[in-house]
């Protein structure tokens, strides 16, 4: 973990979209509580159960959520990549993380003071409704987590995670494949041999092809089918 020079909150192009509806006494505010830090692949950014005191803007590189339970088990509810960030539901219960955040790349994060991020959404209607549409967007994201969790076979797993990667994270088909097994199997809920299984029997029924540390949905429409019927 190391400090980089500061950039000012105002002239970033890399803010979040939720500072877009900050003026620029707010984005002034802001800034003078930030902090940037580059967390290398395997850092823990926050622990959870910690004191909840700043949130983070993803400027470079990915990280990953978790809830940790047994010892060495851990369900990841998300990666995420830039431009987002995380306050996460303590931020306004009980000033507590209730998920932990370690980087799977070399990222830069932007950490400012949780005080002042809340006095100013208080203050502006037009930031705090977008702060209600990104929590509860996250919310539905959540909720649909856990139906696949619990409902879901394997295969139906698989499939929800290789969509999630396509459509939503990396957003293009063939995407790389920078995110390693073992996150891939506790993103699915399941070990690295059933990850592997259902990754074999996709790619027989020639429905997805791993190569070149990237992987192809093939037939996306038949990988659709098994998310939704499995």
């Amino acid at each position: 973990m190391a400090s980089t020079e500061r950039i000012n909150c105002l002239t970033c192009d890399l803010k979040p979209q939720l500072f877009r509806s900050f003026s620029s006494r707010e984005l002034s505010m802001i800034n003078e509580t930030r902090t940037e830090v580059i967390f290398q692949p395997g850092e823990i950014i926050y622990k959870q159960g910690a004191n909840f005191t700043q949130f983070l803007s993803l400027r470079r590189g990915m990280i990953k959520t978790y809830v940790e339970q047994k010892v060495n088990r851990r369900v990841i509810l998300d990666f995420i990549i830039p431009v987002d960030f995380l306050a996460g539901p303590g931020s306004y219960v009980d000033n507590k993380h209730y998920y932990s955040v370690e980087a799977i790349e070399e990222s830069v994060i932007c950490m400012f003071d949780l005080n002042t991020f809340r006095s100013i959404i208080k203050n502006n209607p037009e930031a705090s409704e977008k702060l209600l549409a990104l929590s509860s967007t996250r919310s539905i994201h959540y909720l649909n987590r856990i139906y696949s969790l619990t409902q879901r076979n394997a295969h139906g797993r698989v499939a929800e995670l290789l969509l999630y990667l396509s459509d939503d994270l990396y957003q293009r088909n063939p995407f790389p494949q920078s995110i390693s097994k073992h996150d891939l199997a506790a993103y699915a809920a399941m070990n690295k041999d059933t990850l592997g299984r259902v990754f074999k029997d996709l790619q027989t029924e020639k429905i997805i092809d791993c190569q070149n540390n990237h992987l192809h949905i093939i037939d996306t429409e038949k990988l659709r089918k098994i998310y939704q019927l499995s």
